[in-house]
């Protein structure tokens, strides 16, 4: 009986440890997002967010997929999420989305997904000054 654990645990350790070797490897790519064309908008609306997301255990599954849910919300000129340092990008158009329309994005995605210090910047990287 405790051969039949130990073989047992020895072969879902393997199996966890080659999936996530594979996982890893897979990480290392960039998300491709398709781009869907976007109405154009006026340059005095364009406004840059950025945010934290915390939540995200992964690049392709959960950074790529919140990319792209941001990037389908109407007035998002593109969205960019780096899992690395756990930030979201976005240019929207400010007539037509608020933060609560990004946050809705993000937590739409799943509920483990938390949005935080929420800020508008004039370059990313750079915060705005008001």
């Amino acid at each position: 009986m405790k051969l039949t654990k130990y073989v047992l645990m020895v072969a879902v350790s393997t199996i966890m440890f080659t999936s996530c070797k594979q996982q890893n490897a897979e990480e290392n790519k960039a998300p491709e997002v398709a781009v869907a064309e976007k109405a154009p908008v006026n340059p005095e609306n364009i406004a840059k967010a950025e945010f934290n997301i915390d939540g995200m255990t992964c690049a392709i599954g959960c950074a790529g997929t919140i990319q792209k849910n941001l990037a389908k919300v109407e007035g998002v000129q593109s969205a960019k999420v780096d899992f690395d340092k756990q930030l979201a990008m976005v240019t929207y158009d400010k007539s037509t989305v608020n933060f609560d329309d990004l946050e809705n994005a993000v937590s739409g995605t799943a509920a483990m997904y938390k949005v935080s210090d929420m800020k508008n910047v004039e370059d990313f990287g750079v915060e705005k000054k008001d």
